[in-house]
């Protein structure tokens, strides 16, 4: 029995060792992940460092027609590397199917791009618009200065 219970001892140390492992990831994600609820018309500051990720998110109505779509300048080399989540529904109740009218979040991961590291400000612009109708001065607009940390 002496030997079946050290067996037992050893094998119950490597579990909680990995269970204390995984605590310290999970920690280290949420310490290197910064989240922002942009509101419209606004300009955020974020500093952002190299292993550190940005969740954006904006207020939306899709069954409208409007959503938020990203700017980009197709000339110009970002030194940050984004990608659209799947959106969220902005209550807290039980998933059920989006309503007509009902808000969302819009959601986008952003970091920097370790290839190409920012030694300046990057300005991220949204603009809230029907992707069917021209562009217009009257589409809200929000933004986030980036600011390499």
């Amino acid at each position: 029995m002496k030997r079946r219970d050290g067996h037992l001892c050893i094998l119950s140390l490597f579990m909680l060792a990995g269970c204390a492992s995984t605590v310290i990831e999970n920690t280290n994600t949420e310490v290197n992940t910064i989240h922002r609820t942009l509101v419209r018309d606004q300009t955020q500051s974020v500093a952002l460092g190299l292993n550190q990720t940005l969740i954006a998110e904006i207020t939306s109505n899709p069954t409208t027609g409007y959503r938020w779509e990203l700017d980009q300048l197709t000339r110009e080399r970002r030194c940050y590397i984004f990608k659209e989540l799947p959106s969220a529904i902005s209550t807290n109740s039980q998933p059920q199917p989006l309503l007509a009218g009902a808000p969302i979040f819009q959601q986008w991961s952003i970091k920097l791009d370790p290839t190409f590291p920012c030694t300046t400000e990057q300005l991220i612009h949204w603009t809230y618009s029907r992707s069917w109708e021209p562009p217009s001065t009257q589409n809200a607009t929000t933004q986030i200065l980036l600011k390499p940390n």
